[in-house]
């Protein structure tokens, strides 16, 4: 997502079911059929719940989240059938199920098994890499199956299908940042050359006895003056030289040996010139040394884990030995210790970042030292939602705790444990996450620990937490607190606790089946709502929920949700519309997004009509509101695409017709 937002995207591969290498494009060229060795492209098979739970997600999360604007189908097969080939992947899914405007591409290869490439093209694939198989030329297959109307037949594509694969290609042409300006010119200033430069900022020091590109091959890196052929380098008068025994290649690249009366710093001033004449300097500081702490970037230690797992200690290049590591300035984390040897052991005991230094001397007394950042975290992050203690808690009332755990820079799944916890305190663990639950039957200060293990590993932690129960108070009037329902969106888990208040013993509730509540819409007894909107499913519904004490006591309430659609309409949800009686009206309501330009806009029923004298059609409110209209009306639009994906969304407006 970052990438796209600078006007670049990446590629996303391999769509889809790449589970492995061997033979992942089967085997058929001239010799292999010469020798009757053929094999054909490996084969995934999966369950329609497995291949959308497991190994379609990431590429959806990608497609949906990141921006991508690049997909590059798979050699192998999914089910038998190629995924290059697979309408139903490339067009289906892809597009029609997540909105994908970007192309795709295939995989980089010329032989062995793959599929007809005019099947490709009718699947979706926009752009195929390379151009010639080993038995045939792929061009071919498209140029010589090309037909006026697409009939089903076999190794056939359409001249209205190439059209839509170039059309892909250039909306993400369209799409990138740099491309065009805001009135959709070609943005020239953008695609100039730029400025030849060196951008190296520091040179690797060079240490006696060792040749200097072993220790780095390339160290000047330039930029800029686009499409030269050439970079030549050198070392302008201005500053120091260079040591005797080091040498600077026009390419760029130092080689020799220094010695060991050559320590020290030089001041050099690099100059590179393309073969266009343009010239760019950069003054860099070279020091030659007797040996050197190789610099390193320090995995992150964890509290209860020893670093020496994770670390296998510092290095130095030179020096002889024996080599002798120890603390300069600075500080360590608590619990961790440096040996001589340059091993990094111990547990740390508190979470910070801590700076300094690592001095390292040979035999010949030779030193070195290098500074060096260690951040210390936990080795699981855990949250509750509400944070411990959970105070003002009444006995009689449910509980209601939301866990979550992560693990910096790894996707981890994990198990919970309860440990010390009284008999009324249970685990409910549901795919969108896992909460305590339960109901207090005594007051009192329930102290107990989460264990969060994470699965397949060793890796664990103990939090404690804490719950402080009063004593249940007289019962009062049974009432449902909560206000509103927080808004949802589509393909995006949402849920929402019924709050109540009042009452006697447990509560149970209920929705009522009357109302227009959507499908797949749960209510659980202790007053989670919970659901995962489709794509179709945007919109407002109204939701009577209805609630019981131990006295058979009940109230309903009545709720509004709203689930916000695939497609952005202007205005947005919740906007006022001011007109007046007698006098003309006129707002244009307009959509965007999904994978068309052409939207269908519908009053829906389900709010109030519009007041006389004034229509709707083509996403335009107009007309003039007549005498004795005055007043407040809730109207609700829909907007929808005009083909396409079928996507849409679901705006409310407050319209006041003033005298």
């Amino acid at each position: 997502k970052g990438v796209a937002e600078n006007g670049v995207t990446v590629c996303l591969k391999h769509f889809a079911g790449n589970d492995q290498e061997w033979y992942r494009r089967g085997l058929h060229t001239p010799a292999s059929d010469a020798q009757g060795i053929n094999k054909d492209a490996a084969n995934t098979i999966e369950s329609e719940r497995a291949l959308r739970e497991i190994t379609l997600k990431p590429f959806e999360i990608a497609v949906k989240s990141g921006k991508v604007l690049c997909v590059m189908s798979a050699f192998n097969k999914i089910n038998g059938r190629y995924c290059a080939a697979s309408s139903e992947l490339l067009t289906d899914i892809l597009r029609g199920e997540w909105h994908y405007t970007g192309f795709v591409v295939t995989d980089w290869g010329d032989f062995d098994e793959i599929p007809h490439a005019a099947d490709e093209m009718h699947a979706g694939v926009d752009m195929i890499m390379s151009g010639y198989h080993t038995r045939y030329k792929i061009p071919d297959q498209i140029y010589y199956n090309v037909v006026a109307s697409y009939t089903g037949q076999p190794h056939t594509v359409s001249l209205d299908q190439l059209q839509r694969n170039a059309s892909h290609v250039l909306n993400t042409i369209l799409s990138s940042r740099n491309a065009f300006d805001d009135d959709n010119n070609y943005n020239l200033e953008k695609h100039v050359r730029h400025k030849l430069e060196i951008l190296t900022t520091q040179l690797p020091e060079a240490i006696v006895g060792m040749e200097y590109s072993t220790i780095k091959v390339n160290p000047l890196i330039v930029s800029g003056s686009e499409g030269t052929t050439r970079y030549t380098f050198a070392i302008t008068e201005k500053g120091d030289v260079l040591p005797k025994s080091l040498v600077l290649h026009g390419n760029g690249t130092i080689t020799g040996i220094p010695v060991a009366e050559e320590t020290g710093i030089y001041n050099l001033i690099f100059q590179v010139k393309d073969d266009r004449g343009n010239k760019a300097t950069k003054a860099l500081q070279l020091k030659v040394a007797h040996m050197s702490v190789i610099a390193a970037i320090l995995p992150v230690a964890r509290l209860e884990m020893d670093y020496g797992t994770q670390f296998k200690g510092f290095a130095a290049l030179g020096g002889k030995s024996p080599l002798v590591y120890e603390l300069g300035k600075g500080m360590l984390p608590e619990g961790l210790h440096l040996k001589s040897n340059g091993k990094l052991s111990g547990i740390p005991e508190k979470t910070g970042a801590y700076l300094f230094y690592v001095k390292v001397s040979d035999s010949k007394g030779h030193r070195a030292q290098k500074e060096f950042t260690l951040k210390v975290e936990n080795v699981i992050s855990v949250a509750f939602t509400p944070e411990s203690p959970m105070a003002d808690v009444q006995a009689g009332n449910p509980i209601n705790i939301r866990i979550s755990a992560n693990r910096e820079g790894f996707i981890d799944a994990y198990e919970y444990r309860l440990i010390g916890t009284p008999g009324w305190i249970n685990l409910d663990s549901q795919w969108f996450g896992t909460s305590i639950t339960g109901i207090p039957s005594e007051p009192g200060i329930y102290n107990f620990k989460v264990q969060i293990n994470v699965t397949g590993t060793s890796i664990k932690r103990e939090v404690p937490y804490s719950i402080h129960v009063k004593e249940k108070q007289l019962s009062s009037a049974l009432q449902i607190i909560t206000d509103k329902l927080s808004d949802g969106a589509v393909n995006v888990p949402w849920s929402q606790v019924i709050a109540v208040t009042g009452g006697t013993g447990n509560k149970i509730f209920e929705l009522i089946k009357e109302s227009d509540h959507p499908q797949g819409l749960t209510l659980k007894p202790d007053g989670m709502l919970t659901w995962t909107p489709a794509g179709q499913d945007y919109g407002y519904y109204t939701i009577e929920i209805k609630v019981r004490d131990q006295d058979n006591c009940e109230l309903v309430k009545v709720f509004q949700l709203f689930i916000k659609g695939g497609l952005e309409i202007d205005p947005q949800n919740n906007y006022e519309l001011k007109a007046a009686a007698g006098k003309e009206f006129s707002k244009q309501i307009s959509a965007s997004g999904g994978t068309v330009d052409s939207y269908i806009f519908t009053l829906s029923p389900k709010g109030d009509g519009l007041p006389k004298g004034l229509t709707f059609g083509n996403g335009l409110i107009s007309g003039t509101p007549e005498p004795g209209s005055e007043g407040e009306y809730n109207i609700i639009i829909r907007a929808s695409e005009n083909g396409g994906s079928f996507s849409g969304s679901e705006v409310k407006y407050h319209l006041i017709i003033s005298e």
